[in-house]
């Protein structure tokens, strides 16, 4: 047992002879005194001498932005989703003071007691306690992306991660989300919208009948090239382009249109 600055570990000497291990133990006491904890069992590790450890929040971000395949948006919304709940955790609210969090300060403990506490204080009625559920499991299931068997193993030469990771053993609860059900009159909308955009304002009549009548999402209208629309063929084709990624190859495919 090696004791320094108010922390206390147990060591491995590799030896059974007590006057060799004296002298391991001797070497390592004056190494932690001297270099500290983190450095002498990074060198035991042999982890790599440029390896970070003790990382931060915004450290193990950026790590993963330089090595995973996540799109700007789709890590942009994962790492929102972490700095939500550690801030929440900690008591920060500020992004940079998030980004700071050390790792090892998020427990699956912690995290669990965050969920609890997340939904008790939302849940004021039995329709607000189900949109907290709903919202905890978004946060968790984004947040823990960024843990993934692969995400991991990406980054794990470049920094220390914690034992055990922080949403290990964390399960998601899964509420069911009911189907929508419209609250307004499509077709009175429809005239409303031919009277008020049509002619005065045709950009806006074409995104409002893309999204009500062909149903395609906002970051889809934006950037549909002309290339999409399929006249003859009476479709729209949603598939990866220069200026688009779809969130999965399932949504790539034809949205047929009335002629």
């Amino acid at each position: 047992q090696i004791q320094h600055g108010g922390e206390r570990r147990w060591l491995g000497l590799g030896t059974a002879n007590k006057k060799d291990a004296a002298a391991l133990a001797l070497k390592l006491y004056l190494d932690v005194r001297s270099k500290g904890w983190e450095v002498v069992m990074r060198q035991r590790r042999g982890d790599p001498a440029d390896k970070k450890v003790n990382v931060t929040i915004g450290e193990y971000i950026e790590a993963v932005a330089g090595r995973s395949l996540f799109s700007p948006k789709t890590l942009g919304s994962y790492a929102q989703a972490l700095r939500k709940i550690a801030g929440d955790i900690t008591g920060e609210t500020k992004r940079e003071k998030r980004d700071a969090i050390r790792l090892r300060a998020l427990t699956p403990e912690k995290i669990e007691a965050w969920r609890i506490e997340f939904i008790r204080r939302k849940a004021t009625d039995p329709l607000r306690e189900k949109s907290a559920r709903i919202s905890a499991g978004s946060f968790l299931l984004r947040a823990r992306a960024l843990f993934s068997p692969e995400t991991v193993a990406r980054v794990r030469d470049l920094v220390e991660l914690p034992e055990p990771m922080p949403f290990s053993g964390i399960k998601v609860e899964t509420v069911r989300v009911p189907r929508y059900r419209s609250t307004f009159d499509l077709a009175e909308l429809l005239e409303s919208a031919r009277e008020e955009l049509a002619f005065r304002h045709a950009e806006q009549y074409k995104i409002f009948l893309l999204g009500a009548l062909a149903g395609l999402r906002r970051n889809e209208i934006d950037v549909l090239p002309w290339t999409a629309f399929r006249w003859n063929e009476g479709v729209i084709r949603i598939e990866t382009t220069e200026f688009y990624r779809p969130k999965s190859h399932n949504s790539e495919g034809d949205v047929i249109v009335d002629p």
